[in-house]
């Protein structure tokens, strides 16, 4: 089989500290190999070794017919001490392996600067907590990171220039991102750059906490999103600012579970009460690939062959006039892919309470 792999986190460019606020490198990226195996280098060193151990379902999907020849975990993560190094620009290189077998995912110029210690965290936080090292966690909700599908994210131009001009920032949901002076990162996972663990529908906070919340890409991911919006009301002080942002036309993916796609209508009817702004609408060129990569992705040999044959004609007339062809490809569709980019969700079932 053929080696492949990426690099996904972290990039050059980005805003923020990619170096932990305890001293650490958070490293992602995912691989396809019979005998996985990954190597961190820095400045020309081997500092590390990795072997995957997470789901990736994204490339469950994208690669489906070489599945069977890997190794079953296609995600890998690891956190890099770099307290070795200093705190100054350092030339970063990964390779993966398989056996015998290396390819380099290249090189960046990362920069390996520690952020400053968090101060007065302890201070609006409203829940009991533990101390470990110098994050603060709900107890029980920590768990082995590197075993979770992860969700890495760079901040975009609005959301930075919100934090960055924060007196006391939250992000929700925060995932594996660059740290920001002054900003509290809050995830259900306990991530090396994550301050508190919470499930995202409480907020351990004390009211008016915040001068500015982020909440990227998470109110689909949550059971109860007006219960999560209330928590956001309550912990932004008076006149301060939210930045928030969903999947609205998106194949349903995991990190860990997707319950909601919220529209503007749905936007505004968790948040107008509270908060006056501007409504904006992006990536509608990415959504419509993504969807078109997963469904090649998830069909059968032979139903990849007449999809690429496809015009996007065809695909418009084709997929509402009933070609057979191109309904037994679908049909035949791989499960996981039918239920990711699915036009409905249906339930048939009898009331047992």
């Amino acid at each position: 089989m053929t080696l492949l792999g990426a690099w996904d986190y972290p990039r050059e460019n980005t805003r923020g500290y990619k170096v932990t606020r305890t001293g650490v490198l958070p490293i992602v990226g995912w691989l396809l190999a019979k005998h996985p195996r990954v190597t961190v280098h820095i400045n020309g060193k081997v500092v590390d070794e990795i072997t995957p151990t997470s789901y990736r379902e994204d490339i469950d999907i994208y690669f489906a017919s070489q599945l069977p020849e890997a190794s079953g975990l296609t995600g890998w993560q690891h956190a890099v001490n770099v307290d070795s190094f200093a705190e100054e620009d350092a030339y970063v290189e990964v390779f993966i392996h398989d056996g015998a077998r290396s390819v380099s995912l290249g090189h960046r110029t990362i920069n390996l600067t520690r952020p400053a210690k968090l101060r007065n965290l302890h201070r609006i936080i409203d829940q009991p907590y533990r101390k470990l090292s110098e994050q603060f966690f709900i107890s029980a909700l920590d768990g082995n990171w590197s075993t979770h599908t992860t969700s890495t994210w760079a901040y975009g131009d609005a959301a930075a220039e919100l934090l960055n001009g924060a007196e006391m920032g939250l992000v929700v949901g925060a995932g594996i991102s660059p740290v920001i002076d002054n900003v509290a990162q809050l995830d259900i996972t306990g991530y090396p750059n994550i301050d508190v663990v919470s499930f995202d529908d409480y907020l351990p906070f004390i009211d008016e906490a915040f001068d500015v919340v982020v909440c990227p890409n998470v109110i689909e991911h949550v059971k109860n999103p007006f219960k999560l919006a209330s928590e956001i009301k309550r912990v932004t002080r008076k006149n301060g600012w939210l930045f928030i942002n969903g999947t609205n036309m998106h194949f349903t993916h995991g990190l860990p579970s997707h319950y909601f796609n919220p529209t503007e209508f749905g936007m505004r009817a968790l948040f107008d009460d509270a908060y006056s702004g501007e409504y904006d609408f992006a990536e509608a060129a990415h959504s419509l690939g993504v969807i078109m990569k997963w469904a090649h992705g998830a069909l059968s040999e032979s139903g990849r062959k007449i999809f690429e044959s496809l015009t996007i004609g065809d695909l418009i007339g084709n997929l509402h006039s009933g070609n057979e062809l191109v309904k037994k490809a679908f049909d035949d569709m791989h499960s996981t892919g039918r239920k990711s980019i699915s036009a409905n969700v249906i339930f048939k079932g009898r009331k047992i309470l």
